[in-house]
C-alpha cells in the first residue's frame, strides 16, 4: 500500500477521503466494514486523513485488511477541527480495484497486445474446427477447403457474407 488514494488540491487545507463499495456504501475505518452512511456516526468514522504531498497533491493509503473487491473513494475538504457530514466533497472521485493487499493496476499496452493475440489463436482455432463442417465457396461458387480468404461461408441453404 502505497499513496493509492491521491486528490489534486492547493496546499494549506485539510483533506480526508472515504472508501465507497459498488452498493454504495461507505467504509467504517474502525472495524474495516461497509455500512450506510450515518449508522455509526458521522463522516468522523469513515474520514482516512490525507497528507499534502509536492505539487499540490493529497495522498492517503487505501486502509489495510479491506476484502478485494472495485471501490470508489471521493475526497473531502474539511472545515474545521474534525471531519464533519457537511464538508464539501471534491469531485469528481475516483476508482480502485483493490486485490486485497495493493491496487490492481491498469491494463498495459502490452497487457491488450497479448489479449489481442491469445483471442486471434482462439478464434483461428475455432475458425478451423467449425469450418470443417461448413460449405465453403469462393467467388466462383466453387467449394473450396478451409484456410484461406472467403468471401460467402455457407451452411445448409444460408449465407454468411461478409
Amino acid at each position: 500500500m502505497s499513496n493509492e488514494l491521491k486528490t489534486p488540491y492547493e496546499s494549506g487545507n485539510t483533506l480526508y477521503a472515504c472508501i465507497r463499495n459498488d452498493a454504495n456504501q461507505v467504509l467504517l475505518i474502525s472495524g474495516l466494514t461497509f455500512e450506510t452512511w450515518g449508522t455509526s456516526g458521522g463522516a468522523s468514522a469513515y474520514a482516512i486523513s490525507q497528507e499534502y504531498d509536492k505539487g499540490d497533491i493529497y495522498v492517503a493509503d487505501f486502509p489495510a485488511g479491506v476484502a478485494a473487491g472495485h471501490y470508489y473513494a471521493f475526497s473531502y475538504l474539511q472545515e474545521g477541527n474534525s471531519p464533519k457530514d457537511s464538508d464539501a466533497i471534491l469531485l469528481p472521485g475516483g476508482e480502485i480495484w483493490w486485490d486485497g493487499t495493493a491496487e490492481v493496476p491498469p491494463a498495459s499496452q502490452d497487457d491488450v497486445t497479448d489479449a489481442h493475440v491469445t483471442t486471434d489463436a482462439l478464434i483461428a482455432a475455432l475458425s478451423t474446427a467449425t469450418l470443417s463442417v461448413l460449405n465453403i465457396y469462393n467467388d466462383s461458387k466453387v467449394n473450396v477447403s478451409p484456410g484461406g480468404v472467403y468471401h460467402v461461408i455457407e451452411k445448409g441453404s444460408g449465407g454468411v457474407y461478409p
